[in-house]
């Protein structure tokens, strides 16, 4: 899939998703497909506002440990934000497992937390070797990362 992007707009967030990645979008969700790679990445908006920040939080936290438990024990390379962006935090396992990729961003001033998570279809009966996915994972990775660190939050 090409290094090139287009915007898609889902409840309060515009996100930057793959241009020749298909797209089933939804009042607060939507799906990338890559049916090439056998991989969609799923991505969910939900709101985390409140009267102070403990909701967003709160949403966040949540996130954060279906992460964990996504990864199923699996070691995983953490990044997160650079200087000028909102919060977020991808997540790339370092082994073979059904979510290689998963982020959390958000914005505590819009109320927003998105959450992220690259399911590569079929893996779950199969042993695969993880430098014959490698280059899948690079690619899901890079889009993403794109994804949550160019995400624009109406507030």
């Amino acid at each position: 899939y090409p290094d090139s992007f287009r915007e898609v707009r889902v409840g309060k967030v515009t996100l930057s998703v793959n241009a020749a990645a298909q797209v089933d979008s939804a009042a607060s969700a939507f799906n990338i497909s890559y049916p090439r790679y056998g991989a969609t990445v799923y991505v969910g908006v939900n709101a985390a506002a409140g009267a102070d920040d403990s909701a967003f939080a709160r949403e966040w936290g949540n996130r954060v440990q279906r992460i964990t438990l996504n990864l199923n024990g699996a070691t995983a390379r953490k990044t997160t934000e650079a200087p000028g962006h909102t919060p977020f935090a991808l997540y790339r396992a370092e082994t073979v497992v059904l979510t290689p990729v998963q982020a959390v961003g958000g914005d505590p001033a819009a109320g927003t937390v998105i959450s992220v998570a690259a399911f590569m279809d079929g893996w779950q009966n199969r042993q695969v070797p993880y430098d014959s996915v490698r280059p899948v994972v690079d690619i899901l990775e890079r889009d993403v990362l794109r994804l949550v660190s160019t995400a624009r939050y109406e507030r």
